[in-house]
């Protein structure tokens, strides 16, 4: 597997804004990504809940600048 193609994922579409991830990588566990809208309904972030003990991805909240 080529450098940086373990965390490569389609979005598999849950709800509005919700989203099923499923790494090529098969070490990773399916996950879920979860955005966040601003008041004009604009992604302005997201959240990955992906349970696994070697990363920690719950304690990371991405947001748009």
């Amino acid at each position: 597997m080529g450098q940086g193609k373990q965390f490569v994922s389609d979005l598999l579409p849950m709800g509005k804004t919700s989203y099923r991830i499923r790494f090529v990588d098969k070490f990773l566990p399916d996950g879920i990504v979860v955005f966040s809208m601003n008041s004009e309904g604009n992604v302005d972030g997201f959240t990955i809940d992906l349970p696994n003990p070697d990363f920690h991805f719950y304690n990371l909240k991405f947001k748009k600048n």
